[in-house]
Formats: C-alpha cells, sequence, structure tokens
C-alpha cells in the first residue's frame, strides 16, 4: 500500500513537471506568420514564416491563403513546431488549413476574412496549464463602424484541441462570452501568475479607468470581473500596450487626436494577486501618433513608434517622462519593388522576439522589417537598424501578440506554492537546454 501510494505521488509530481513547467514554454513563440494572403499569380504576395529556433532565423514563404494585415496570434508546441494561427477571423491549423470555415468575430470587420482583423492585439493564445493539448484562443470583437469610435464590444474565448482531426488540430469550444462590454481597441496581453504555472489576462474598458481580469489556470479562464483604477480617463484609440518581460510592469500608448499627442500609462503588477497599482500617466517628449510599443528583455527600456520617430524611456528614472529619447527618425527609405509607387517604410508595430531583438514593422505594405538589435542599451547605443530585414513578399503592421512564454514563478513569494525551480539560463535568444526568467 505504501508503494502504491509513493508511485501515486510520483505520477501526479511528473505529470505537473511536464505540462505545468514554464521550461515546457519556452519555445512556443518561436515561429511568426507574416504577410498577406497567397496569390499563386504573383510571387510577391504570400505568407512567410519566421522560425526563430536558430539564430538568426530562417525564413520560408508559401503560397497557403492565410493572411495577417494587423491581428495576428500563434502559438508552437513545447518543441517549437506550430501548433495553429489565426487572424482574428479565420483560425487555421498547423498545415495552414481552416479548422472551420465559422468566423471568429463576425460583422463588418470580417468582410475581408483572408486578409484578417483590421486590429492589432485582439486576439491571443495560451497553452492551458497541466495540459499537452489545449490552448485558449482569447479574442475581441470590435464594434461596427457606424457604432462611433472604434472600440471592442465582447471578450470572447475558444478552445482549441491539438489532437483533433488527426493530430492536425481542431476547435473543441467555439465563441465563449466572457462579457460584453465598451473596451478598449486591442490592448489583449496576458502575463503569467507567480505561481509559474498560470496565467493573468488583461483586457481594457475604454478610457483606461478599469480593467477586466481573467485567470487561466488548469481548469479553464475565470472571469474575476472589473478592476478600478483611480485616474482621469483618456482618450479611447488604439495603440500598443504590454507586460515587462519580469511581469512587474505593464505599459500602454493611446493617441489622443484632440490634441495631437500620445498618452503613456505605466502601472506596476503584483503577480501573486493580479492587481495593477501605482498609475503613472504622461505625453510623450514629442507630438504625434505613437502606435507601437515594446519592452527590452531586462524590463528597463520601452520603446514606442510613431511613423516617422522611435522613442526610448526608462522604466528605472526618477523622472520617467523626461527621460524619452530619441533613438531614430525614419530615413526616407522606401520599397522599390513597384517603381511607380515606393511605398515609405515607416515605422508601426513593434514586438520582442525569442532572439533578444525587437522587431518593428513598417505602416504601409513593403517587403521589410525594421529591428534594435541591442534593446538592453542606453540610448543610440540600442542600435536601431531601419529597413534591416529584407523578406521575399510583402508584409503590412501585423506582428503576432505574444507573452512572455520564458517568464517564470516568483521565487519566495507567497504564491511560489507549486515547487517550479528556477533555471539560470538567458531570458532570451534560443538557449540550448530551455529556461526562462530568474525573478
Amino acid at each position: 500500500m505504501k508503494i502504491a501510494i509513493v508511485w501515486s505521488i510520483i505520477i501526479i509530481f511528473a505529470s505537473n513537471y511536464t505540462f505545468s513547467q514554464p521550461l515546457a514554454d519556452y519555445k512556443r513563440d518561436y515561429i511568426w506568420h507574416l504577410g498577406y494572403d497567397g496569390w499563386p499569380q504573383n510571387p510577391d504576395y504570400r505568407l512567410m514564416s519566421l522560425n526563430f529556433a536558430t539564430t538568426p532565423f530562417t525564413l520560408t514563404s508559401t503560397y497557403d491563403s492565410t493572411g495577417f494585415y494587423m491581428a495576428n496570434a500563434s502559438i508552437c508546441d513545447s518543441v517549437g513546431n506550430l501548433v495553429f494561427q489565426t487572424n482574428n477571423v479565420l483560425v487555421y491549423d498547423k498545415n495552414n488549413r481552416l479548422m472551420t470555415a465559422s468566423l471568429l468575430n463576425p460583422g463588418d470587420w470580417a468582410t475581408d476574412p483572408e486578409h484578417g482583423y483590421l486590429f492589432m492585439q485582439t486576439a491571443l493564445i495560451l497553452p492551458l496549464p497541466n495540459s499537452n493539448h489545449l490552448y485558449y484562443l482569447i479574442h475581441q470583437k470590435i464594434n461596427d463602424p457606424h457604432a462611433g469610435p472604434y472600440s471592442g464590444e465582447g471578450l470572447y474565448y475558444t478552445i482549441v484541441d491539438s489532437n483533433l482531426r488527426n493530430g492536425a488540430g481542431g476547435v473543441s469550444s467555439w465563441r465563449n462570452v466572457v462579457v460584453r462590454d465598451s473596451f478598449e481597441c486591442g490592448k489583449l496581453n496576458a502575463v503569467r501568475h507567480a505561481n509559474g504555472r498560470d496565467w493573468w489576462v488583461t483586457c481594457w474598458q475604454r478610457g483606461f479607468t478599469k480593467y477586466r481580469l481573467c485567470l487561466l489556470d488548469p481548469i479553464g479562464l475565470h472571469d474575476l470581473g472589473w478592476q478600478q483604477l483611480p485616474v482621469i480617463p483618456s482618450f479611447p484609440n488604439d495603440g500598443q500596450s504590454c507586460f515587462s518581460e519580469d511581469g512587474s510592469t505593464f505599459v500602454a500608448v493611446t493617441y489622443n487626436p484632440t490634441n495631437n499627442k500620445t498618452r503613456i500609462d505605466i502601472m506596476d503588477f503584483d503577480r501573486c494577486l493580479g492587481l495593477l497599482t501605482n498609475h503613472r500617466q504622461f505625453y510623450t517628449v514629442a507630438n504625434g501618433y505613437f502606435f507601437g510599443l515594446s519592452i527590452a528583455p531586462n524590463s528597463r527600456y520601452f520603446y514606442t513608434c510613431s511613423p516617422d520617430i522611435v522613442l526610448q524611456y526608462d522604466l528605472q528614472a526618477t523622472d520617467i517622462a523626461n527621460s524619452g529619447d530619441t533613438v531614430a527618425v525614419y530615413d526616407g527609405f522606401r520599397d522599390s519593388t513597384y517603381l511607380n509607387f515606393l511605398l515609405s517604410t515607416q515605422f508601426w508595430l513593434a514586438q520582442l522576439a525569442a532572439d533578444g531583438k525587437i522587431y518593428i514593422s513598417t505602416a504601409n505594405g513593403t517587403k521589410y522589417l525594421h529591428t534594435i538589435e541591442s534593446p538592453n542599451e542606453r540610448g543610440v547605443a540600442c542600435n536601431l537598424r531601419q529597413h534591416s530585414v529584407h523578406l521575399p513578399a510583402f508584409m503590412v503592421r501585423g506582428l503576432p501578440n505574444y507573452p512572455n512564454f520564458r517568464l517564470g514563478p516568483v521565487d519566495g513569494s507567497a504564491c511560489d506554492t507549486l515547487g517550479f525551480n528556477e533555471v539560470n539560463s538567458p531570458a532570451h535568444a534560443p538557449p540550448e537546454t530551455g529556461g526562462f526568467i530568474k525573478v
């Protein structure tokens, strides 16, 4: 009897270790899909795949019909193979084939399904803790154009089972309602719980006065309701947001067209309780529409992009608002693929990749990406290289929306109860044996 009990404990522990450890998640963001839907008659329109399992990344392309104009979310399995992807209109399996013809978010914004939703950060994919085959696709629906200023009108989740359809993956539960309310347009984020296993998910009400908090644990997605913030409402508009790589800070940018300024919101985040505090608000040091946002691997510097300027801010500065430093000005370069168009390569969205670099998309459809080669460095030492990645086909704006899959538990905290041990290996740049951030 004692031997049976001991083996039962070992089996339970092994199961938790296999499917719960952040060690099993560090390759989840290795594959990025970019580009318009495939067009065999024109090789300039193809689906492109960037695979960060190697440094530098490997790049392939196909004529499959998947297209990512703005909304873009995907996820890999524990060994870095693509499981599925979505443009927040349709869901595609690992072979770039439709899982279902039903639309994730029907309405005026889904009229061109193969280009995808026209709003970034409206979809996010997370693995269900303690499972090796279930995934939660959390997605936002935007109100129809005639309803006034753009805003989210509903938050949903769809469950994908990678074992269905003979291992190609399939939808097992479709468009489950989390809440119907008025949300900020996009700005859907997730960060790992301090226990190192579960996930906090945040979605903002219009104006940034409160946020919807959800928790994804082995049982499923739990709606924890609105969390109120004592702040002055901001002008509702789109723009990126993200958590720092150590999970301690949340940052968002939102453009206000009434004064041609972009507001920055910064808050501290408690990964045990899921609470945001110490809300700071200020406008960018330069006027204009700052849209893109990403935070360096060291969680100190964040970068925000307007079409013409990239600014760096220091989250450790005594006066963050005045720490803004211009690290790049658009150099006027244009894509000359079609000489009668010469589309500009101005800055747009930003996303940190597994190789430790920040990639910036262009505002127009071009064959280029910009890179911040050393985002942990201060000022121009961050080495922002414009149009540094030359792609084989056109893409526009739509970079994938990923959380930090390499983030582990907060050691020694009240929530560090699951026994996961930290591994001191790089947070970024594909490690030889895996690992995640030491905090």
